[in-house]
């Protein structure tokens, strides 16, 4: 009994050699398998990483780029309209003043002046930076047109109230008549020695049977007829119709309305029809860029 049970105990030995033997060769094919896809598992992970970074730098670089190029345009548009806006900074600073106005409540109505900026946006502005609009991926400028005519109306109410405060300072008479702190007959005076003081050959009508002129004037055979109203409030249609009858009885090329402080949407539409130029005091000085 026990020589059969020392065979078995050694045939048992031999086949745990057996065992260790073939568990060594099959461990080294896997262990080589293992370090193969590791090697290849970091190639694979650093291309990624790689192709990652270089994914997110064109990113970067691109959006850089067009921030870069949308900075620019707006530089460049900003150039181009503040150039724009001083060249048309007499018709534009005119306009602020007349249409903007306050209301018997102390309202302020501005919504003609907006349309006016947006009509300069539209016609002046617009055209000359339609190149930078495109860079801006809005080449009909609708885009940007709220943002620009805010931005104008905000350079424009500058130059505007520098105007004022120039007026101010000088102690002149502008701030005097838009108070009417004075008689139409001196308002009148007022306006004809201004002309006068331009080059302007200026006298003015007897005063019945004038058909509303107040003031003729003439220069480099450009002849104007001149109505003049002092008034606290905005001035009605019936001085345009006046002025306008005028114009024909003295034979002059243009006909003017003068008031310090503006008109009423009637006399505009009517000056509309009749071609008769609405004015304030203070672009009396630059009244012939207005024929």
């Amino acid at each position: 009994m026990r020589v059969g049970r020392r065979r078995n105990s050694d045939s048992g030995m031999a086949y745990l050699v057996l065992g260790f033997v073939a568990l060594g060769l099959i461990i080294r094919p896997i262990e080589a398998v293992v370090e193969y896809v590791k090697m290849h598992g970091v190639i694979i992970t650093a291309a990624s990483l790689l192709s990652a970074a270089a994914i997110l730098a064109w990113i970067i670089q691109n959006r850089i780029s067009r921030s870069m190029r949308r900075k620019s345009a707006y530089n460049h548009i900003s150039r181009i309209a503040e150039h724009t806006i001083e060249q048309y900074k007499l018709p534009l600073v005119s306009k602020r003043r007349t249409l903007v106005t306050k209301g018997e409540y102390g309202q302020i109505s501005n919504r003609r002046y907006i349309r006016e900026i947006c009509v300069f946006y539209e016609h002046a502005l617009r055209p000359r930076i339609t190149y930078y609009l495109v860079r801006l991926d809005d080449a009909d400028g609708k885009k940007h047109k709220d943002f620009f005519c805010r931005q104008i109306r905000r350079r424009v109410n500058e130059l505007y109230n520098e105007e004022l405060t120039k007026s101010d300072s000088v102690g002149d008479d502008f701030t005097r008549w838009e108070r009417c702190e004075g008689t139409g007959h001196e308002f009148e005076e007022w306006c004809a020695n201004r002309l006068r003081a331009l080059g302007w050959n200026a006298f003015k009508t007897k005063g019945s049977g004038d058909g509303g002129g107040d003031i003729v004037a003439e220069r480099n055979g450009i002849k104007i007829i001149v109505q003049c109203k002092l008034y606290r409030d905005r001035v009605a249609n019936k001085a345009v119709q006046e002025v306008f009858t005028a114009k024909a009885i003295y034979g002059t090329h243009y006909a003017f309305v003068v008031a310090p402080n503006g008109y009423q949407i009637s006399a505009r539409k009517a000056a509309g029809v009749t071609g008769v130029r609405l004015i304030s005091h203070r672009d009396i000085d630059n009244i012939e860029s207005y024929v």
